[in-house]
């Protein structure tokens, strides 16, 4: 089952991002898309995969948790590569410490709400994952 791109935006929530003790990579990963160009929509479809695979599982084990962040990782990774700007502002995360990365990640998302909203969107699946697998 593939969710459609209106699906995955509509079902982003905003959410804060947990970013203690989180590397800018680690960040740019846990954070989460619904894009438009074809790159963006192939990173949402990663993530819409995922979301299916995920809620087809009737396990929680540690396979089923690392294959569900692999497709967020996966789709990250595209919605960067779609979007050189915010590649660009993570990237230059590197080296910060954490309360730093946290502070201008914050201030980054909250000037930026469509790539907060994308980004969240991506993340979705591994929320999902952890909501029911507790």
């Amino acid at each position: 089952m593939m969710l459609s791109l209106e699906t995955v935006c509509r079902s982003v929530k905003r959410t804060k991002p947990v970013v203690v003790g989180m590397s800018a990579a680690a960040l740019a990963i846990a954070l989460a898309g619904c894009g438009g160009s074809d790159t963006e929509t192939a990173a949402t479809e990663s993530a819409a995969t995922t979301t299916s695979a995920t809620a087809q599982a009737a396990d929680c084990t540690a396979a089923s948790l690392a294959r569900v962040q692999a497709g967020v990782s996966t789709a990250t990774a595209d919605y960067l590569t779609a979007n050189s700007e915010v590649n660009e502002f993570f990237t230059g995360l590197k080296g910060d410490d954490d309360a730093t990365v946290a502070e201008k990640t914050e201030r980054y998302l909250n000037d930026n709400p469509q790539v907060k909203d994308e980004l969240s969107g991506i993340r979705q699946p591994v929320r999902d994952f952890k909501e029911r697998c507790q």
